[in-house]
């Protein structure tokens, strides 16, 4: 079975106005489009991986070889509730010149994509601590664990550009696939938006001195998890910036650190920033042959690093330790 998308869950679960929210939403979150995400019935699930696989050998004619079988562990995950909570207060509606249906779409819109911009920042930076965290960036401690915190700095899976910490980004590499990097949807990949319902809410203070106002309200909400099969599924270029920019060098120094049996479905993601180092890097050396004037033409805009394909995304951000 091909792998399912946030998109392809959303079209088999809901209706169709979350359908066309989670499409406009997946383009500010475009690594959402490849990064496959699998249905699951509870709130929890079972990851069964295999840590070794039968041995064999050579042996004398006739002699036979002992029997030997693959060996496992199994993991229970659990997944993580994400909720976007959604007022308009009465006076806002009646003070707009728009209708109440185009401020009801718009607020649902922005609900989407800011749940699922979030979502995959999280794929990233998981729950880091606050010393480890981008600059500006605000911890969830209450989401899955992300790629930095399953490197968790291991050489094997990380080299550094060399830039500054804290005002760098980085390169990630990532095996996609039902069996390496994916994304899991609970209680059956639901995603909801309930209808909007008009209420009471409390604006400020508590108790008998809250100030209160009517507000139609509504919610985005899924239960959402991140998994890999192993560790060899995930990889980091850090400390990219200006003067130590992302290069074809470097990319292909991580790959060779990759055994070749797990480099099926890699994938690049790497913010504006570090697109443009790469493609100035590509110029610098002339990557391109010269133009009419002598000089050598600059390199188009990277779609592909040491083989493997370029997804350019936002939610990569300048400011990482």
């Amino acid at each position: 079975m091909a792998d399912l998308t946030l998109l392809d869950l959303a079209a088999r679960t809901n209706s169709d106005p979350v359908i066309g929210l989670v499409e406009s939403a997946v383009s500010y979150a475009p690594e959402l489009q490849f990064l496959p995400a699998l249905p699951k019935k509870g709130t929890t699930y079972r990851v069964t991986r295999r840590t070794a696989l039968p041995t064999a050998q050579f042996t004398a004619n006739g002699a036979g070889v002992p029997t030997s079988k693959s060996t496992y562990v199994q993991e229970v995950k659990s997944l993580y509730w994400l909720e976007t909570q959604l007022e308009i207060p009465e006076s806002i509606v009646q003070g707009s010149d728009d209708e109440l249906g185009d401020i009801m779409a718009q607020e649902a819109d922005g609900a989407v994509k800011n749940s699922l911009f979030h979502l995959a920042q999280q794929i990233y930076y998981g729950g880091l601590t606050s010393g480890q965290a981008p600059s500006g960036y605000t911890v969830d401690n209450y989401g899955f664990p992300g790629i930095v915190d399953l490197i968790n700095g291991s050489a094997t899976n990380q080299i550094s550009a060399g830039g500054a910490s804290g005002s760098s980004t980085s390169a990630y590499l990532v095996a996609l696939g039902n069996d390496a990097a994916s994304l899991a949807v609970g209680k059956d990949g639901a995603m909801t938006l309930d209808g909007w319902t008009k209420q009471q809410i409390i604006t400020s203070g508590s108790g008998n001195s809250a100030k209160k106002t009517t507000a139609y309200t509504n919610a985005f909400k899924g239960w959402f998890g991140f998994t890999v099969a192993n560790i060899y599924n995930v990889y980091r270029i850090s400390n990219i910036d200006a003067t130590h920019p992302l290069t074809d060098k470097l990319a292909n120094q991580l790959l060779s650190q990759i055994p070749t049996q797990f480099r099926n479905g890699l994938r690049w993601f790497i913010n504006e920033v570090g697109s443009y180092s790469l493609q100035s890097a590509r110029s610098s050396v002339g990557f391109q042959p010269a133009g009419s004037t002598g000089n050598p033409g600059y390199a188009p805009a990277p779609s592909e690093l040491a083989g493997y394909p370029v997804t350019v995304t936002s939610t990569i951000l300048n400011t990482e330790q």
